[in-house]
């Protein structure tokens, strides 16, 4: 839904990672709560419930076409490796630092 305002925002993790209940407010003893549980458990049943969920959260064309995103490679991670080395690096010169100040001492 907020993709419809926010065209930059990305579906994060599918399955039961999404998945919730549909719920309503009713006044006590509302005579409404039974006719509504049995539409939604009908619409459910017969899917008809995920097909307009998908329609209400689909892209309505406001949004330019986007390319898929990029995948995961070693290039794309070529910045964290490199902190990753550059942090190794200056912990070996500071323990070696270390054991240098307590020979001396």
């Amino acid at each position: 839904f907020m993709k419809r305002k926010y065209c930059n925002l990305e579906k994060v993790g599918v399955g039961e990672f999404l998945s919730f209940d549909y719920a309503f407010g009713f006044p006590p003893d509302s005579p409404y709560i039974d006719v509504i549980n049995q539409a939604l458990l009908k619409l459910q049943e017969t899917s008809k419930l995920d097909t307009m969920w998908t329609a209400l959260l689909s892209n309505t064309g406001q949004c330019p076409a986007r390319p898929p995103t990029a995948q995961l490679t070693l290039q794309s991670l070529n910045g964290v490796f490199t902190t990753l080395a550059v942090g190794l690096v200056a912990s070996v010169f500071a323990l070696i630092g270390g054991i240098r100040v307590c020979h001396v001492v």
